[in-house]
């Protein structure tokens, strides 16, 4: 059989393993690496070669000052604060929740830092007002899933830094903003559908003025998250390296735990986002992409591209990590398409689509996403057996309608419109 097939072959093994017996995927493709790059010639060194440094430092340092702003409870508190705004005020509170998750998210942390911490929250509220917690929970989702492809959250660096390896620079902003509508757009038609437009309580459980006030360790986390942004953006300075000196710097003042920090930090992702890459080099190497790229292509047409990208990638994404296993398999691929469709389509589109596609499908309670929030319901609600199935159940179609919500945005031109 040929080798190309052979490494796909080997990737969808990765994927089925670490999925079904509950692995990481990163840890397994390492190891596939090794086999699949003795079968085809490769050597150790050029295997090893595979492990992207500049992303693990970059996604390291983000993580690592992130999980100070967590541990001393800077981002709960100022998602408190942003909910707290919307005082009596129920039907506003779906959409500071979208606001204050993309804002949140799009600061560093990402998606799934900023929605475990605010899916808990909202969940308690929807319970205490006697609403749908789903709603609200979509609400949160769409927010931090949104502003979690900025060009300095996790998932928006993989994206971006997977991107420039093969040649496409300087798309940042339209990058982070065609997400960011995408997701909006989606909230903005949840939010009349379900009718929380029109939700009402009779008085709410959460006031600004019954939020704590922040505290001095509180303003200078925020004060060294700012400053951070402000080198990357300004300055130019790499957002790993930002990031790992401002938080030098808190831990120093005092911050926070060190040793708890070290617990805070999600070692388990970094790996599986950088395990994949090694896997991901030796089926390129082998011509693996290639092949996924033409049989992509043998069935697109330039109009047509976007749309079964998006909703490709969103399929995977009901199972596999949008920023550890999705976006490094079909980023690569792009090139490929592009060629085989003779340029009737931009890299950018393709590029958004399968990132929309694939981190819609997060809220699938097969993803990271929607765990979160079923196990928010379960804490919160103690549902017996028959309701956390349906809870599931839900979740899985919103995911669906997600995926194919966005995968129509590709038949209009959406990921087409800043650039």
């Amino acid at each position: 059989m040929d080798l190309s097939i052979i490494s796909l072959l080997f990737l969808v093994a990765c994927i089925a393993i670490g999925f079904l017996l509950k692995r990481n995927i990163g840890l397994i493709a390492i190891a596939m690496a090794l086999i699949l790059g003795r079968l085809g010639g490769i050597s150790d060194s050029d295997i090893i070669n595979g492990f992207n440094s500049n992303l693990f430092m970059i996604l390291l340092g983000v993580s690592y000052l992130f999980a100070i702003a967590r541990s001393n409870g800077t981002l709960e508190a100022v998602a408190r604060k942003t909910i707290g705004l919307a005082g009596r005020h129920i039907n506003l509170i779906p959409v500071i929740m979208v606001v204050a998750g993309a804002l949140l998210a799009m600061a560093g942390p990402g998606t799934i830092p900023v929605l475990a911490l605010m899916v808990m929250l909202s969940t308690a509220l929807a319970k205490e007002l006697g609403l749908d917690p789903l709603s609200f929970t979509v609400c949160c989702f769409m927010g931090a899933a949104g502003g979690g492809m900025s060009p300095i959250a996790p998932t928006g660096i993989v994206a971006l830094e997977l991107a420039a390896e093969e040649g496409y620079t300087g798309i940042g902003i339209p990058y982070m903003f065609t997400v960011l509508l995408a997701f909006l757009l989606f909230a903005i038609i949840y939010y009349f559908a379900t009718g929380l437009f029109k939700a009402k309580a009779l008085s709410a459980p959460l006031s600004l003025k019954e939020v704590p006030p922040l505290t001095r360790q509180q303003w200078i986390t925020i004060a060294g998250i700012v400053i951070m942004i402000l080198l990357v953006l300004i300055f130019g300075i790499n957002v790993g390296l930002a990031s790992f000196l401002i938080a030098a710097i808190l831990n120093i003042m005092g911050m926070c735990d060190e040793r708890q920090i070290l617990k805070e930090i999600n070692w388990g992702t970094l790996v599986m986002i950088c395990g994949t890459g090694v896997l991901m080099n030796v089926i390129i190497e082998l011509g693996g992409i290639d092949k996924l790229s033409s049989a992509l292509a043998s069935i697109m047409t330039p109009y047509t591209a976007p749309s079964l990208m998006s909703l490709s990638s969103g399929t995977m994404g009901f199972f596999a990590s949008t920023s550890g296993v999705v976006i490094p398999t079909m980023v690569p691929a792009v090139p490929g398409i592009v060629e085989t469709l003779g340029g009737g389509v931009t890299p950018l589109s393709l590029i958004l689509a399968l990132s929309i596609g694939s981190q819609i499908a997060g809220i699938s309670p097969a993803s990271t996403g929607g765990a979160l929030a079923l196990a928010a319901f379960v804490t919160m609600y103690k549902p017996n057996a028959e309701e956390k199935n349906r809870y599931f159940i839900r979740l899985f179609i919103t995911a669906i309608l997600g995926v194919l919500f966005m995968s129509a945005l590709g038949l209009t031109g959406f990921y087409t419109w800043l650039h």
